[in-house]
């Protein structure tokens, strides 16, 4: 038995006769259908339609095994149903799909606080769509999936004692059905738009992925391979490309896709030996290797702290001490002072070498989603065209540029860093005045940071002649 799987049993062992009561292990909607938020059951429903607010809600929900829970009438599951539902809606107008993983204390019940955070950002891009000429408006669907982040009901300190097991149980979620969900929206999304069907039209249905704590680690290892892949034919095709006039390799110039349009992951509980591999791969490719007005595809953001808040001490305490005892007796580089060894204790967040770009808030009055000011479409428009001409005359990022968005978040592509500045790739030191620490991750200026990154793609995507 490894040390660390014994160090934690004996914890656990002298632990148990504190926890007052495990959260349950069971369908949290075990209705597999619609309702509206007045119905009586609205709670149970694994749709939910917010009609009000013009978007829709829908749940899946997963065993400790990664395994997507069955209504035993009938065997029916929620992620057939949500698809289903999507199939319908999607005969109307374009989607925006927008899935959620929740992390560490949370799960799919109605006043989780991650459920409400989410209904929140939903109902944000759906004022943004609703502001868009007609034709062009998408239909918001969220997707939330649900597992068993929340494993007791007890004091804050036994909960935070479950850090360990819980990610062993996001890890088991990671290699299960999650895959299934994920790669169900991502084709959805790509037939569809691929697609003339049923109007005649072509389409154009957008695909966020977020993930949060622990459901950063199961959205980044369903999707890694993914990003591995589009990082690494970039390379190749730079190896293999004739020289330009420069003397240097110019590479085929096509646009890395992303999973969907784009991933986030916030605050996620993951070694940063598991994105070594992407970033040896991006610092290998040439100059200018990326294709001009190339968008983000991944975006990880983790609050690492400074003088007004301790930011993320999960990932940035308690993660490298249990990766301390987990990785007694394996062979890590030869040394605890190596590189390889740092990057083995190490959320990869709060790894100094990786960091692309810094996030502060210029706007601390928007503390919440009632204190934004109101989404106007057109002038977040204007807005990115004028952040084109000044940081991106040619199609290509210039070193050190700054973009600042409307709710008050304002990104930093930092000088230092040795990633070239167009890598869509970014690594997101956060200020607390943005994320305050490992679970508060929804202050209304970044939900709004959020939606405004997704949008400015969908604008690039969409509309690019009238924004740039």
């Amino acid at each position: 038995m490894k040390p660390a799987h014994l160090f934690f049993i004996l914890m656990a062992c002298i632990l148990l006769p504190a926890f007052s009561g495990c959260a349950p292990n069971a369908l949290y909607r075990d209705k597999v259908e619609a309702c509206g938020l007045t119905d009586a059951e609205f709670a149970r429903c694994s749709i939910e339609d917010h009609r009000d607010q013009n978007y829709i809600l829908g749940f899946v929900e997963f065993d400790d095994q990664g395994i997507p829970y069955t209504r035993p009438s009938d065997g029916r599951n929620q992620m057939d149903a949500l698809f289903d539902r999507m199939r319908v809606e999607s005969g109307q107008r374009d989607l925006c799909i927008i899935v959620f993983l929740h992390g560490w204390k949370h799960n799919a019940a109605a006043d989780d606080s991650n459920v409400n955070d989410f209904r929140v950002l939903l109902a944000q891009v759906a004022k943004m769509e609703a502001g868009l000429p007609i034709p062009s408006q998408r239909e918001v669907i969220g997707v939330y999936a649900g597992w068993r982040g929340l494993s007791l009901h007890a004091t804050p300190i036994d909960e935070n004692l479950t850090f360990w097991a819980r990610k062993a149980t996001a890890e088991r979620v990671a290699e299960g059905s999650i895959r299934a969900l994920l790669a169900r929206a991502k084709a959805f999304r790509d037939v569809l738009n691929t697609s003339n069907w049923p109007s005649g039209l072509p389409h154009r249905t957008r695909m966020l992925t977020i993930g949060h704590s622990f459901g950063g680690l199961i959205v980044y290892a369903a999707v890694a391979q993914y990003l591995t892949d589009q990082a690494a034919t970039l390379e190749v095709k730079s190896l293999i490309a004739g020289p330009g006039p420069d003397g240097e390799r110019i590479a085929e110039r096509g646009q890395i896709a992303g999973y969907g349009d784009l991933v986030v992951v916030i605050n996620p509980a993951i070694e940063a030996t598991r994105y070594e591999p992407i970033r040896e791969i991006l610092d290998r490719a040439p100059q200018r290797a990326f294709a001009p007005w190339q968008p983000p595809v991944l975006i990880e953001v983790t609050s690492v702290g400074d003088s007004t808040g301790s930011g993320d001490w999960a990932t940035g305490t308690v993660f490298p001490i249990g990766r301390f005892f987990s990785t007694l007796g394996q062979d890590i580089g030869g040394s605890f002072r190596s590189g390889e060894y740092t990057q083995a204790v190490t959320a990869f967040g709060h790894y100094p070498d990786f960091w692309t770009h810094f996030l502060t808030n210029t706007n601390p009055a928007a503390t919440n989603a009632e204190t934004l000011s109101a989404i106007h479409p057109d002038e977040e428009c204007r807005s990115l065209r004028e952040f084109n001409r000044a940081y991106r005359p040619d199609g290509y990022l210039v070193k050190g540029w700054t973009r600042t968005y409307d709710s008050g978040a304002q990104l930093h592509a930092l000088e230092q860093s040795k990633s070239d500045p167009n890598n869509p790739y970014w690594i997101i030191r956060a200020d607390p005045s943005i994320i305050l620490d490992h679970t508060h991750i929804t202050k209304g200026v970044f939900l709004d940071f959020i939606r405004q990154v997704y949008d400015d793609i969908v604008i690039m995507k969409d509309r690019e002649m009238n924004c740039r």
